[in-house]
């Protein structure tokens, strides 16, 4: 059995990087922050999506070289602006087709460079950097329509990929995603049959309403973010969702997670923060120390 065990990448440079450490076999792609970075795996117009095929054949070449599973992290609204990939929000039904045509393309990575064998998404986002970008009934309701439009085609497609939806923190004065109750996330993947949920052990920790037996049993979990905070939350900003290495004493119910994880061959995505200023040695020493408890 081979067990996935990775980490989120913002970069091209990242991914070579910790691509080549040893006990690595998975990364997640986060392709709005590439792009900030220079290295675009893809591009919108406002109309249509596009592949930057030289990208994905240099990701790909790499991963395939080395047995790494290539997951893809999709970009999160911030506004309403139908002409940014960041302003599309599946909580406005106006902004399905665009969303539903990206997910067409990511069919395209998949099946052509093998990039994209689990997405992640988050579930639809309320209120952004303090702006209102659609109603709780709205988001409810519009997202999900959107995750049965998206269910419908993946089925009728044959797409191969998994998607998982997240799980958040809890409501800000600043920031709401939905996500942050098992009621919602049931209701949002209620009229499913393929997509399943990503756990993120960090969210879980900053929303009172989540329970990580209940979690692992609304959906199938296709994937895991792993990591811990001091579980403090802030009603203003994300300096609560710390992104540290998450171990037996300061992960509450640890042994859970990796019981799962081993039970259900999960694979893990470790989202740890500042992660270019942590050296290739203890990166390696802590893939080691969670391979050695799955085993």
């Amino acid at each position: 059995m081979i067990r996935r065990i990775g980490f989120h990448i913002k970069s091209l440079p990242e991914f070579r990087r910790i691509g080549s450490v040893k006990g690595v076999n998975l990364v997640e792609l986060k392709p709005d922050k590439m792009q900030r970075n220079g290295d675009e795996l893809y591009s919108f117009d406002g109309e249509r999506f596009e592949i930057n095929k030289g990208m994905a054949e240099e990701i790909s070449d790499f991963c395939k070289e080395r047995d790494i599973q290539c997951q893809l992290h999709l970009p999160y609204e911030r506004k309403n602006d139908p002409l940014d990939e960041k302003g599309l929000c599946y909580g406005i039904r106006d902004h399905h087709p665009l969303l539903l045509d990206r997910f067409r393309m990511v069919a395209e990575l998949h099946d052509k460079y093998s990039i994209g064998e689990i997405v992640v998404m988050h579930p639809p986002q309320l209120l952004a950097k303090g702006k209102h970008l659609c109603s709780y009934n709205d988001g409810l309701e519009h997202g999900r329509e959107f995750l049965y439009q998206l269910d419908k085609e993946r089925i009728e497609m044959g797409w191969h990929y998994k998607v998982g939806l997240e799980n958040m923190a809890a409501p800000k004065r600043d920031s709401i995603t939905l996500g942050y109750s098992i009621k919602q996330l049931k209701h949002l993947l209620g009229n499913t049959e393929t997509i399943g949920l990503t756990v993120d052990s960090g969210h879980r920790l900053l929303s009172d309403e989540m329970s990580v037996a209940r979690m692992f049993g609304t959906a199938p979990i296709v994937s895991m973010h792993f990591h811990t905070n001091p579980g403090v939350f802030h009603d203003v900003g994300h300096d609560d969702d710390t992104h540290q290495f998450a171990e037996p004493q300061n992960l509450e119910h640890f042994s859970t997670y990796i019981r799962s994880i081993r039970r259900y061959s999960i694979p893990v995505t470790c989202e740890i923060s500042d992660l270019d200023s942590i050296p290739n040695h203890v990166i390696e020493d802590y893939v080691a120390r969670i391979r050695y408890v799955l085993e």
